[in-house]
């Protein structure tokens, strides 16, 4: 019997290390799970009301595309397509620069699948 209790605490301690560890995940996970909620948030309102700030009647090829982005409807090869035009776009007022950068962040997440 006396030999049993080594090899119970040893049990007992293992058990007890590893809840610690699954509460420890578990809390992780939903932290992570949160983030990833609020940035999700974050990269809809990017995707559906900025890109109609960008919009010029001198380039209807560009604004069709971002008129769909904001409908979340762009293709793969749309999204690589908007993304070199607006990469090319150099002539922006400062203030639209920033709008154009995170649409263009927000352009990799499509074409890479992340979203």
């Amino acid at each position: 019997m006396t030999e049993a209790l080594p090899v119970l605490s040893i049990v007992i301690a293992v058990s007890l290390a590893l809840l610690q560890y699954f509460v420890f995940i578990s809390t992780l996970m939903q932290r992570v799970t949160s983030i990833e909620t609020k940035v999700g948030l974050f990269w809809g309102l990017v995707e559906r009301e900025l890109p109609s700030i960008l919009k010029r009647p001198t380039h209807l090829t560009m604004d069709v595309l971002l008129d769909k982005m904001s409908l979340s409807g762009l293709t793969i090869d749309e999204a690589k397509d908007l993304w070199d035009r607006l990469y090319c776009l150099n002539d922006l007022p400062t203030e639209r620069v920033v709008i154009r950068v995170l649409l263009l962040s927000r352009l990799e997440q499509i074409i890479r699948g992340m979203g």
